[in-house]
C-alpha cells in the first residue's frame, strides 16, 4: 500500500472535462485506488464519485493505491493531476 499527497496543477482545477480524464486514467491500473479531498473518501474509477472531489487549482488531494501496479498507478495521476 501507497500513499502520496498530490497537489492539483491544472490550472482549471478538476472540472467535469477534467475528472472524466482523471477516471480514464485510473481505470487503467488494477490496483485499488482511493482519493481522500476535503474528508470525503472516494472511489476515483467512479465517475459520480469522482465528480465530489472537484478540487481548484493549488489544493491536495490524496491517493492511496493498494495492488499490484500500485507504484505507477500513483505516478500516473500525480502526472495527469500535474499537467504532464
Amino acid at each position: 500500500m501507497q500513499t502520496k499527497e498530490v497537489t492539483v496543477g491544472l490550472e482549471s482545477g478538476l472540472e467535469a472535462r477534467a475528472i472524466a480524464k482523471l477516471v480514464q486514467v485510473a481505470t487503467q491500473f488494477s490496483c485499488k485506488i482511493t482519493a481522500e479531498y476535503n474528508g470525503r473518501r472516494i472511489e476515483p474509477r467512479s465517475l459520480m464519485g469522482a465528480m465530489n472531489l472537484a478540487a481548484s487549482y493549488g489544493e491536495k488531494i490524496t491517493f492511496t493505491t493498494d495492488g499490484e501496479g500500485e507504484e505507477e498507478a500513483l505516478k500516473a495521476l500525480e502526472d495527469y493531476l500535474n499537467g504532464k
